[in-house]
């Protein structure tokens, strides 16, 4: 069955999405796996974690490390707008703390991870900087 999900390339978030996967996407390899999991996601947007955070729900997508090619863990937080069945994505990281390139759980991220997406989310909100 095809999902009717689609992603809203013109979401209020898709800038500071953008922003934060130019500050991280190193190579044509982490960029091809945001893809693979930006399509798991729009199958089943609701089968990840979801988090409350300045007033919405924000989902977060967890990739596996790819160590053939050197490429740790990244997260993908995005919103959804259910009525539409639009998937907003709102930012993506590497999902580690400090130097250590190993997983980490959710709590482990916990206020460094809120604080992120409190930004991006709040980046959105401004609309664009003059």
């Amino acid at each position: 069955m095809i999902s009717e999900w689609r992603f809203d390339t013109s979401g209020p978030f898709e800038k500071s999405f953008e922003e934060a996967l130019l500050q991280i996407a190193d190579s044509q390899p982490m960029v091809e796996m945001i893809k693979m999991k930006c399509n798991e996601i729009r199958k089943n947007p609701k089968a990840n974690l979801r988090w409350f955070v300045d007033g919405r729900f924000v989902y977060i997508a967890k990739t596996g490390p790819v160590k053939s090619l050197n490429i740790d863990p990244l997260l993908v937080v995005y919103t959804l707008a259910e009525q539409d069945k639009l998937i907003q994505r709102v930012f993506v990281c590497k999902a580690f703390v400090g130097d250590d390139p190993q997983m980490v759980s959710m709590s482990s991220l916990g206020e460094t991870l809120r604080r992120a997406i409190q930004r991006a989310l709040r980046n959105a909100a401004d609309g664009p900087v003059s």
